[in-house]
């Protein structure tokens, strides 16, 4: 039995399956309530993305300024790291960083939620 190989190319195809997308915004909610901070879901899967995408983004934007620790953390937590941080921000061309990196924390989050179906599929 081997591992679901989940790549950067791969993942889009989750994004069409409707569990996916509700358990990601889940874990994406999860994640951000352990440090107090709120994201909502309205249950519309088809505009998951961009809702998950745009909390986000304004909250990276509001955690910057003076709750940088606070964001460092929840990037610990969903398992961005700093290398990531700087290749996000060598990357930065015509999209904000603000962007790049909710997108990136989506997408770190999707990835959770399809390892840990397989693993409980699987009995691992």
């Amino acid at each position: 039995m081997s591992l679901p190989v989940v790549t950067k190319d791969n993942l889009d195809s989750y994004f069409d399956k409707e569990e996916y997308i509700r358990k990601t915004a889940e874990q994406i909610m999860k994640d951000f309530a352990l440090f107090g901070v709120e994201l909502t879901f309205s249950g519309d899967v088809h505009k998951a993305y961009d809702e998950m995408h745009e909390q986000l983004s304004y909250q990276i934007e509001e955690l910057s300024g003076l709750e940088q620790e606070k964001l460092k953390a929840i990037l610990y937590q969903i398992d961005i790291t700093q290398k990531d941080v700087r290749t996000i921000q060598e990357g930065l061309h015509e999209n904000s960083f603000n962007d790049l990196l909710a997108h990136q924390i989506i997408l770190r989050e999707l990835k959770k939620v399809v390892l840990r179906k397989y693993f409980s599929e699987h009995g691992i």
